[in-house]
């Protein structure tokens, strides 16, 4: 008899978070420290695949698949400028709290952690490990007697580490090592969300994030 399936919705975003990508190569991947991003409403999520059915002998004899980026639109706060700054290369003067627009702005890699939440009350803790950010359209309205307010919008594109990861295979036999999108963990009384956000968590740590 197959596995009853657990009825559950999405409902609740919480806890954005980043840290830069300091190293990503064959040896390994590191990150910065680990800051706010913003208050979010809401974070969509986009996986740009591909496929296509290569025909032979008059027969569909073989599908090819292809994934590219994920596209996460992130929705919320303002953004500070000293994050802002940050995420978009550009230059932060901090005596001021003031950010600088510069030409040809650095490319710069980070982790984007969020947590969300299902019906059932469980959440769900979430680190994508490698990404860019891009600002979108910003208006500023003028004030009326309403309580009309404009939220931020930022869109990340999140793309595959350079660094390989032995992991379990799909199929439940053996390993594989291959390069990691994100990871998503229940949490639990021995993987909080306070543990898991602490330092940007790779899935090769999850036992020790258990017991720190």
């Amino acid at each position: 008899m197959a596995n009853e399936i657990e009825k559950v919705r999405f409902r609740g975003i919480e806890g954005a978070v980043i840290a830069e990508v300091t190293k990503d190569d064959d040896s390994g991947i590191t990150f910065g420290e680990v800051t706010s991003l913003m208050g979010t409403s809401e974070i969509g999520k986009a996986v740009d695949s591909k496929s296509d059915t290569y025909y032979c002998d008059n027969i569909a004899a073989e599908t090819l698949t292809a994934k590219g980026p994920t596209t996460l639109k992130l929705k919320g706060t303002v953004l500070g400028n000293k994050v802002k700054a940050l995420i978009t290369g550009n230059s932060y003067i901090s005596e001021s709290d003031s950010i600088v627009e510069v030409a040809s702005p650095d490319i710069k890699y980070f982790a984007l952690g969020y947590l969300y939440k299902l019906t059932s009350g469980q959440r769900m803790l979430v680190w994508n490990y490698k990404g860019t950010f891009a600002i979108g359209d910003e208006t500023y309205d003028t004030e009326t007697d309403g309580t009309e307010a404009t939220e931020q919008e930022i869109t990340y594109t999140s793309i595959d580490t350079v660094c390989k990861f032995t992991l379990p295979a799909p199929s439940g036999t053996g390993n594989v090592t291959k390069s990691i999108r994100n990871y998503i963990v229940p949490e639990s009384t021995t993987v909080t969300a306070t543990k898991f956000f602490q330092k940007v968590t790779l899935p090769v740590e999850a036992s020790s994030v258990a017991t720190q």
